[in-house]
């Protein structure tokens, strides 16, 4: 059925209503797979928070607590350094306002969800919830700024990496187009990250769906194990 249906692309009429249609069904299901990917990791790092948490309790080795600490850290650094990137290159004109907005408004997002997992309310009903899922969180939320951002046509407000490591930044008088030149085709960096999240979370539901024994084999058992799908 697969195939058929991307043979039976090729003969759909170009002055066909059919692109416009099937824009709105992608963008239902990129809704759909974003949802399901964000619970995958949410998820993950919940395990990931009370599975070391476990084990620095029954063993009271001090280096799981501070992994979870340096881990936290860690991703709220680079949460903090891709806002300052993304403010520096990607928002740093005029006509870059809605940038501006997406920016602040997943920031101001993400210091709500720190803050909401830290309350003595969510302690009391789970008391393995922490910093480590809302930083988790956080980072992945940058990343679908970022991938936002870069489907921006205007090339002042979209750099390529390449301009942005060189410093030949479009400035907001030229006409060129976006990543520079009209015959050169850019390296897609936000589908290759989109791709290795794709993997990581597949390779997750597929561990978390197996048995207890092999999600074991792994570290990635808790006590309180379950299977989302």
């Amino acid at each position: 059925i697969l195939i058929g249906i991307t043979i039976g692309g090729f003969f759909i009429p170009g002055d066909s209503q059919f692109g416009t249609a099937w824009m709105w069904i992608g963008m239902v299901g990129a809704f759909v797979f974003l949802l399901i990917q964000l619970i995958l990791i949410v998820d993950f790092a919940h395990s990931w928070n009370e599975t070391w948490l476990g084990n620095y309790e029954e063993s009271q080795n001090k280096c799981w607590f501070a992994g979870l600490m340096v881990f936290t850290i860690v991703f709220y650094l680079a949460s903090l350094v891709l806002v300052g990137v993304f403010f520096a290159f990607y928002a740093n004109d005029s006509s870059c306002a809605l940038h501006k907005f997406f920016i602040s408004f997943n920031l101001i997002l993400c210091f709500i969800v720190s803050i909401i997992a830290i309350l003595p309310k969510i302690q009391e009903a789970n008391p393995r919830s922490g910093l480590l899922q809302s930083s988790v969180l956080s980072l992945y939320t940058m990343y679908l700024t970022w991938s936002a951002m870069t489907n921006n046509p205007n090339p002042v407000c979209n750099p390529s990496l390449t301009q942005i490591i060189e410093g030949d930044l479009p400035s907001s008088g030229s006409n060129s187009t976006m990543n520079g030149d009209t015959n050169k085709v850019g390296f897609d960096y936000t589908s290759v990250v989109g791709l290795v999240i794709f993997l990581i979370c597949v390779l997750y539901a597929s561990i978390r769906s197996s048995s207890s024994t092999s999600a074991g084999k792994l570290g990635l058992k808790s006590s309180s194990e379950h299977v989302i799908f």
